[in-house]
């Protein structure tokens, strides 16, 4: 049995939605919200966002786009000066544009696939989260799926899901451009 309530859940990819989306299905009334104009390149954008309407349609969960959507040039200009804390910046861009969303669509509760990735700093996430669901009066599902980790992983293996190795930004994928360096000269012995 279903909670009353339409919950707008913002989504960041495919492989990331399958857990929250086990969990938040059986409790509400789910349109998925795609937008992350943090994604860097175009062409990994497309990818995940190809994978997610694949997926969804498949589940039957509609799906929002943000229009007309920010450019990835846009986010950069609002992390500019302020790189080290881009990923805080990062969030509070998505969930405040799922919050307007979501009044604007008639929801009245929204939540994060965000929560799902054990790479994202969780406690930050959700004191942003908290605080944008107050300022717009609306209610926030919080839900820790980051337990669920290893069973969205199992599944979208399972199914051949596309799954990206980076964050999403042109920062986290230079971090990790330079993680890969890094181990190829330890494996081969070089010194930096």
């Amino acid at each position: 049995m279903k909670v009353s309530g339409k919950l707008l859940l913002h989504t960041c990819c495919g492989p990331c939605v399958i857990y929250p989306l086990q969990v938040l299905e059986k409790k509400y009334e789910i349109t998925a919200f795609f937008y992350n104009p943090n994604i860097f390149p175009k062409s990994e954008y497309l990818k995940r966002q190809v994978t997610m309407e694949n997926y969804l349609e498949d589940k039957k969960i509609p799906i929002l786009f943000a229009q007309p959507r920010e450019t990835y040039d846009d986010f950069l200009k609002s992390v500019e000066g302020n790189e080290d804390r881009r990923c805080e910046i990062c969030y509070h861009i998505r969930l405040e544009t799922t919050a307007r969303r979501a009044i604007e669509e008639g929801f009245d509760k929204i939540s994060s696939t965000l929560l799902y990735s054990i790479y994202m700093k969780h406690k930050k996430l959700k004191e942003i989260a908290v605080d944008i669901a107050n300022r717009y009066k609306i209610d926030f599902v919080y839900e820790d799926f980051r337990k669920g980790w290893k069973i969205g992983v199992q599944e979208s293996l399972k199914i051949g899901m596309y799954r990206q190795k980076y964050c999403g930004c042109s920062f986290s994928l230079e971090e990790r451009n330079q993680r890969i360096m890094e181990k190829e000269r330890k494996k081969r012995g070089v010194k930096q």
